[in-house]
């Protein structure tokens, strides 16, 4: 191999490093800016001391899709939860980040909303 065909692909290499390395972490952008939305959308209809159960039919009301509860997560039923859907879905960079253990920092696709036994809403994410 010649010394120019080397050095070519030594940048073609470079290059592909780097193009998907944006792709890593530049994508994300327009997916932040909804999930940003969705939250300070579900912000201003639902807050902290309200009921969780009146809360899943406001937001249901307002468009937002619940995918689950509100439930008891667990046998000892000492908290229930309610997943909301930001109407995002994971796509082909996202598995491979997650099956190749990367951890961008970017945010979850849904929210959730805690609340005590008795519905008083005790966390909103």
């Amino acid at each position: 191999m010649s010394v120019f065909t080397i050095c070519k692909m030594k940048i073609s290499k470079k290059i592909a490093i780097i193009v998907f390395l944006l792709l890593l972490c530049g994508c994300s952008s327009e997916r932040e800016n909804i999930i940003q939305n969705q939250r300070e959308k579900i912000a201003s209809l639902v807050r902290v001391g309200d009921n969780i159960h009146e809360a899943k039919e406001v937001l249901l009301a307002n468009g937002f899709k619940i995918i689950y509860g509100p439930e008891f997560m667990t046998e000892a039923k000492t908290d229930l939860i309610m997943i909301i859907d930001y109407g995002l879905t994971t796509t082909d960079l996202d598995g491979l980040k997650y099956s190749v253990g990367l951890d961008d920092g970017s945010e979850p696709i849904t929210g959730a909303v805690e609340a005590t036994p008795k519905g008083v809403i005790t966390r909103i994410e």
